[in-house]
């Protein structure tokens, strides 16, 4: 079993392993309709609020213009007075909410003051995810040169590929089996994996790999960054 305080490189995903992107986006989304729609109550809002999550996971979260402008069109009632209502909603209370998960910035204070090399590699746009850490205190752990972004990359490099992990480990300059992913989605899995260093599957986990492919268990279960990790044994 590998001692977690012994490795060289910790890596870090982003969104819902360090930051409460998912809970902060949704909330976000619920204060965007109920700014511009107030007459929707109960099972009419919950409706609405349900077609505009589907429409979410279907163009991707980061594409808030698109979703809120395919919830217009569908609900019949686009203008683009209420699209630009929308957004403006949207992204101020996403950025005025978004925070850290519980434990994360301890997790990381408790590495840096050991002078452990950390990296972070996440899926998404590269203005948002810097803002992202910007917003919540976390730009200084990751500087410019120490993250990995799949913007910056072909769309096949993007997780659950490899390329963004095994690009990190080559750049400071360590073996794999020297590293340490953290993330909370069995994409981040698989890429660790498939890169060769130990995964740790971060939050509740449930197990998401319902064809028990080896490549897709994670090394470690933490359940949150205050817990203890949990060999995962299959």
């Amino acid at each position: 079993m590998i001692k977690i305080r012994d490795i060289t490189l910790h890596i870090f995903d982003l969104d819902d392993t360090l930051t409460n992107t998912r809970a902060t986006y949704k909330a976000a989304q619920k204060a965007a309709l109920q700014h511009v729609f107030p007459e929707l109550k109960d099972e009419t809002f919950q409706e609405a609020f349900d077609h505009l999550s589907w429409l979410c996971k279907t163009f991707g979260s980061g594409n808030s213009t698109l979703y809120f402008d395919a919830f217009l069109r569908s609900q019949c009632c686009y203008s683009s007075q209420r699209l630009q209502a929308l957004l403006e909603k949207y992204q101020e209370y996403f950025w005025g909410n978004l925070g850290t998960i519980q434990g994360a910035q301890a997790y990381l204070e408790d590495l840096e003051s050991q002078s452990t090399p950390l990296a972070l590699v996440s899926n998404g746009k590269v203005a948002s995810q810097d803002r992202k850490l910007k917003t919540i205190g976390m730009d200084h752990f990751f500087q410019q040169e120490q993250r990995y972004i799949s913007e910056e990359y072909d769309s096949t490099q993007k997780k659950p590929s490899p390329h963004m992990m095994s690009l990190a480990c080559q750049n400071f300059g360590i073996q794999p089996e020297d590293a340490i992913y953290y993330g909370n989605t069995i994409e981040d899995i698989l890429s660790g994996n498939l890169a060769g260093v130990a995964t740790v599957f971060v939050g509740d986990y449930q197990g998401e790999n319902p064809f028990n492919v080896k490549i897709a268990y994670p090394t470690y279960t933490l359940q949150h960054w205050e817990a203890p990790f949990i060999y995962f044994e299959h």
